[in-house]
């Protein structure tokens, strides 16, 4: 038996229900958690070392690429917590679980 939770989602402006995985939105923000982590390493280390990148957030490829998936993690977690009717980020959720 396996209990899976989701949240469920009612737009306050147009009723619009919606519901999303609680364990896609955890790994969203443990994705996003993750590279603003690794970011913050490389650009240490490339400033504890005197290197010089090409990239302009001073971060290199690597921290670049971690930057690029850090902000779409966080647009698609952003994306879940929007009406998919009128896009208002003005609702009530509640958590529900069920068996599979």
């Amino acid at each position: 038996m396996v209990i899976t939770q989701e949240y469920k989602r009612i737009c306050n402006s147009c009723g619009k229900v919606w519901h999303s995985l609680k364990s896609r939105e955890d790994s969203l923000r443990s994705t996003t958690s993750f590279y603003n982590c690794s970011q913050a390493i490389i650009g240490g280390m490339q400033m504890g070392s005197g290197a010089t990148s090409s990239g302009s957030t001073g971060l290199g490829t690597q921290g670049t690429q971690a930057g690029r998936n850090a902000q779409a993690a966080d647009s698609e977690l952003a994306s879940l917590k929007k009406c998919p009717h009128c896009g208002s980020s003005n609702y009530k959720e509640e958590i529900n679980s069920f068996e599979r």
